[in-house]
């Protein structure tokens, strides 16, 4: 007994002593944060940075022709200017209510998502008549833009298991008397279906992984087939009065450069600048 007592003082009167835990790598030089070796890295940032085309299936209704198109400020990966627009409207019981988009001189409707994207590729040489460009209704009173987000890094931020994220909205509860408390959101995953975990990605956190994150991003902003099976694009993205046959689903390495690269490097003096900015 005393010998277990004698371990457990050691180990107490040596556990300040352990080193701490490295920060992750970061930069803006297009360099992989170690999981992979630069040649991969720059295989993964040249699949990133690709134009897609009508040829490849783009559209017929999209908001850029590549990821590097809104994830590109200083670097690929980073933010951007870009922006998207959402609208919507509120409903007879106060709830908030997608919106209703006709197209092609009326005859479709866009509904189900609150997304309205910039661009579309009809009319065209195939269906030169045909004008499928979304235009917000006056009946939609809610409209917001969206800004590119930066997804450096965001591979580290895959890797935090759910508990940690659960924890940290119990600790922040704690520490502010329950007047600021994080929310955990479960969402689901969208490549293996049944199975939820922790929301981390997006404007909202919908997302819990890598994968259907970029999967989210590739059926919404540039509607390409995705080897996703539940994130092919659908009537919403691809109205039957502009649409070109879609291609089999290919291998795709979107989600690949946010998952190796580095991290957004720590400013101290833009976290000073944040600080001071609360008291205003």
């Amino acid at each position: 007994m005393k010998a277990l007592i004698g371990v457990s003082l050691l180990a107490i009167t040596l556990f300040p002593l352990a080193a701490p835990l490295p920060e992750a790598p970061s930069g803006f030089d297009n360099k992989t944060n170690g999981l992979v070796d630069d040649a991969t890295h720059a295989a993964d940032q040249a699949k990133f940075d690709e134009t897609e085309a009508i040829s490849d299936g783009l559209g017929p209704l999209y908001n850029a022709q590549s990821c590097r198109e809104c994830h590109q400020n200083p670097t690929s990966g980073g933010s951007s200017q870009v922006s998207e627009l959402r609208v919507g409207h509120i409903g007879q019981r106060g709830e908030f209510v997608n919106p209703d988009i006709p197209i092609a001189r009326g005859t479709e409707i866009i509904k189900g998502r609150s997304l309205v994207n910039d661009r579309a590729i009809c009319p065209n040489t195939a269906f030169p008549s045909t004008e499928i460009q979304e235009r917000v209704p006056d009946s939609e009173k809610i409209r917001t833009i969206r800004i590119s987000l930066n997804v450096l890094g965001d591979g580290f931020v895959e890797a935090v298991s759910d508990h940690t994220f659960v924890d940290l909205a119990k600790e922040q509860c704690k520490k502010n008397h329950n007047k600021i408390c994080g929310q955990v959101l479960y969402v689901p995953i969208v490549e293996a279906p049944g199975q939820t975990a922790v929301g981390r990605f997006g404007w909202k956190d919908q997302q819990a992984s890598l994968l259907s994150f970029s999967a989210d991003a590739y059926l919404n902003e540039n509607p390409m087939t995705s080897p996703v099976p539940t994130a092919s694009p659908t009537s919403t993205t691809s109205p039957a009065s502009c649409a070109p046959p879609k291609h089999p689903p290919a291998t795709h390495n979107w989600h690949r450069l946010p998952m190796r690269a580095m991290a957004l490097n720590y400013s101290t003096k833009l976290a000073a600048t944040f600080a001071m900015s609360k008291h205003l």
